[in-house]
């Protein structure tokens, strides 16, 4: 029930609207079947924000995740971050603290979650993400599905780092994100994505934007 990895891993912020990607440092585990707590230092080495794939031009992170189950069906969390330094610029402001919070209920098929993020001492550096879906899409079972309709609120200064969520526009945009996934054979899986209705903060429409993607897990 406790794991320490040292090394270049995936690392989230929370549930990954505002990093989910590669990191360089030393990260610790502990929980059991009802929460789950992670601890991480080092530096984030990927998305437009920072300068580099050396870390000795980014700054470090000190990061903190908490989640745990609330009663049968419902999963929370938050997050808080440390940025050592003035490297890590938004808004023409140094960076602090990064924090949010996130949820899932899961009934059955359906499923309701969310994520809210902020820089605290930058204006405009909110961003959040709700949805709602229904399936049970598994990879590894062939056959199954689900699909999700999500609306992102993202103001112009906001964390959005190198976010998990395969949409085109980042801060300073808002608008609805359709996801469908099928398993088209064990462990093959068949995900599109269709975004709709995206417009920057000031209201100018922007375009529509599709991806797919065949993943194979091994």
């Amino acid at each position: 029930r406790v794991s320490v990895k040292a090394g270049r891993f995936g690392q989230m912020l929370g549930a990954g609207l505002a990093y989910d990607d590669t990191f360089d440092g030393v990260q610790f585990n502990a929980g059991n079947e009802k929460i789950n707590f992670q601890a991480a230092y080092g530096y984030a080495v990927a998305g437009d924000a920072f300068k580099t794939l050396t870390t000795d031009k980014n700054p470090e992170l000190v990061v903190a995740n908490l989640n745990g189950k609330v009663g049968k069906h419902v999963n929370a969390g938050g997050f808080y971050t440390r940025v050592n330094g003035e490297d890590l610029q938004l808004g023409g402001k140094a960076v602090k603290n990064i924090y949010g919070f996130n949820a899932d209920a899961n009934f059955d098929k359906v499923w309701v979650g969310g994520e809210w993020v902020k820089a605290s001492n930058v204006e405009k550096s909110q961003a959040w993400v709700a949805g709602v879906g229904f399936g049970n899409y598994d990879q590894a079972k062939q056959g199954t599905w689900d699909v999700k309709a999500q609306y992102f609120n993202q103001k112009e200064n906001a964390p959005i780092l190198s976010s998990t969520w395969d949409h085109a526009y980042t801060a300073g945009y808002k608008g609805w994100m359709a996801t469908a996934d099928y398993a088209l054979q064990d462990n093959v899986g068949l995900t599109a994505y269709y975004g709709f209705n995206w417009k920057d903060q000031a209201g100018t429409d922007q375009n529509d934007f599709y991806r797919v993607d065949l993943n194979y897990q091994f």
